[in-house]
């Protein structure tokens, strides 16, 4: 039953989804745009870290 579904899944992806340039370059920003927030909230992280680890709440804030 599971490769069933694996083999349906596939056999729809194949068929009814197309990319064409435009929906590319669209996916493409969407993931830089998310990489670059991923990146700010990663530094914000690190901050909060250092601070538990020294020990200092208000840093963080």
């Amino acid at each position: 039953m599971p490769l069933a579904f694996i083999i349906i899944g596939f056999l729809i992806f194949a068929f009814f989804v197309k990319i064409d340039e435009k929906a590319h370059a669209r996916i493409v920003a969407k993931i830089e745009a998310n990489l670059h927030d991923e990146s700010d909230a990663a530094k914000y992280g690190e901050d909060i870290a250092k601070a538990a680890l020294l020990g200092k709440e208000s840093a963080a804030r």
